[in-house]
Order: structure tokens, then sequence, then C-alpha cells
């Protein structure tokens, strides 16, 4: 969840066990998905740590792709504001998650479109 500036992140976030698990098997043991952690704070401080006192958020942050993952929702919102609105993406289908997921014989997608009237709806 990001403020509505994006200064400031609420962020859950695998340990760095479980991250390492998920690249090596595509699957996340059920113990680290009940360990996972909930990060508050600016993205500055959640991205690169804080200059007064030592945190381990950045080893963290960074083994779950929080960049990327910004990055990705930062090219959508732009995308949206490019095609006039929310839900008015030119190419939807070229928005899609690379990074890290679970592996799953049945696949899903979500779509960065929210089918809005005029938008990007799709067959």
């Amino acid at each position: 969840m990001l403020s509505s500036d994006a200064g400031y992140g609420k962020l859950v976030c695998l340990s760095v066990e479980a991250t390492i698990a998920l690249q090596d098997t595509g699957k996340i043991p059920w113990e680290y998905v009940k360990a996972r952690e909930t990060l508050y704070g600016s993205l500055q401080q959640l991205l690169y740590g804080s200059v007064s006192k030592e945190d381990s958020y950045k080893e963290l942050t960074e083994a779950n792709a929080l960049r990327a993952k910004l990055e990705f929702i930062q090219s959508i919102v732009r995308s949206w504001i490019e095609g006039g609105g929310l839900g008015c993406l030119v190419t939807p289908t070229d928005y899609e998650w690379t990074g890290a997921q679970i592996a799953s014989d049945r696949k899903r997608h979500d779509w960065a479109s929210v089918g809005r009237y005029g938008g990007d709806v799709f067959a």
C-alpha cells in the first residue's frame, strides 16, 4: 500500500530465505507465508536504509524485488495517464509481471486493466 503521494509505504514481505526458496523451487513453504513481515516507512528508507541508524530493510526489500515492483506499478500508472485515464492502456497485455512468482500449472494473469467504459477491455 502506498500513500497518496507515494512517499510512504506499507509492504508485506517474505523473508530472505523464503525468496531464495521461491527462486530455487517456484514454491514457498507455508511456514514462510505465515512468517511474512510488514514494513512501514518512507520508500527512501525502505529502499536505501536510514542514515541515522542501521536497519535491515534494504536486504529484505532487495530480496522481495521492491524496486522492480514499484517500477512496474509506475509504468502502468504512467500508461494510464498517457492513455486518458484509469484503465486506459493501449496494449494491456504488454504489462505482465515477469519477476519471481509461485510456479503453477494453473497460471493466473492479473491484467493492469479495470475494464472502464472506453478503456482497454479486450477479449
